[in-house]
């Protein structure tokens, strides 16, 4: 009788050791494989800072002309404030100084945000008065005025082309030294869909939280004014430099690296990074991104 007990014990024991072993075979078989995580890190496809996803999504480039002596200029400013808030990361803004009487100094007002630059592409595009600006550099003819928005539309256009898909993505790396205060870049830029154009891509250096003083709408004038988007330097050409390839078969990347040294009179922790590639051929920005320098 005993003896039949323990054969039964013993069998039983057995049993149980078995199936713990066949689900520790079956547990370890469901853990082996595991999804591709989340991409991380760079700007990605947002434009943004670090931790975003790699997701490519349609930005919009809003350049406006402006200048410190303009009283109706804070208006425009803050409409494309008002539209960066509403889509957040989706929106690039370039603001350029330029006009004597608009931007040029004074003994009230003895700054000067003017660049050659600046004053280029505001020429180039044939503006004679500010405030103005372009989206996207869309409707540019050679002799037209199409491009030229007024600030109170810019939020239908940008909203129209926000409805785009993607047919490129930019990504945007930084290095800065301290002691050469120099800033380099390094941009990919990849077609996501075929595209038979040639385009151009622009690096600007923009900063931002700039404090120095703005005649109001009122024309009373605000000493403590934060400029925002402010165009600084270009470190391609201003209008843009070929990237190499005329044929963009999709997954095909180009990249474009180079160096510049910032002006003495630029705060680094306040600089943004800012790339887009325009067609040559109509002059629209079909993607933009950027990314802040340290």
């Amino acid at each position: 009788m005993v003896d039949t007990l323990l054969f039964d014990y013993l069998m039983r024991k057995q049993f149980f050791t078995y199936l713990l072993l066949v689900f520790g075979v079956l547990f370890i078989s469901s853990c082996d494989y595991i999804d591709e995580p989340i991409r991380q890190g760079g700007n990605g496809g947002t434009g943004g800072g670090g931790g975003e996803t790699e997701e490519a999504v349609q930005r919009v480039l809003i350049e406006k002309f402006t200048g410190h002596r303009c009283n109706n200029c804070p208006n425009a400013e803050g409409s494309s404030t008002q539209i960066k808030n509403s889509f957040g990361e989706k929106i690039v803004i370039v603001s350029y100084h330029v006009l004597d009487n608009f931007a040029g100094p004074t003994n009230n007002l003895p700054q000067d945000w003017r660049t050659p630059e600046g004053t280029s592409i505001f020429n180039f595009y044939r503006f004679f008065g500010i405030p103005i600006g372009m989206v996207n550099r869309l409707n540019y003819t050679s002799n037209g005025t199409g491009h030229m928005k007024q600030h109170g539309g810019w939020a239908s256009h940008v909203q129209s082309e926000l409805n785009n898909d993607p047919l490129f993505d930019i990504r945007i790396e930084t290095e800065w030294s301290n002691s050469s205060r120099n800033a380099k870049v390094d941009v990919d830029i990849e077609a996501l869909e075929n595209y038979s154009e040639e385009v151009l891509l622009s690096v600007f250096v923009i900063e931002n939280n700039i404090i120095a003083p703005q005649i109001l709408p009122s024309y009373d004038i605000d000493e403590e004014y934060v400029h925002n988007y402010m165009f600084r330097q270009s470190i391609t050409h201003h209008l843009g430099d070929d990237i190499g390839t005329n044929v963009w078969a999709r997954g095909t990347i180009e990249n474009y690296n180079n160096s510049d040294q910032l002006g003495s009179d630029i705060e680094p922790s306040n600089v943004y990074i800012v790339a887009f590639i325009r067609n040559k051929s109509n002059h629209k920005i079909v993607q933009v991104a950027q990314k802040k320098l340290m």
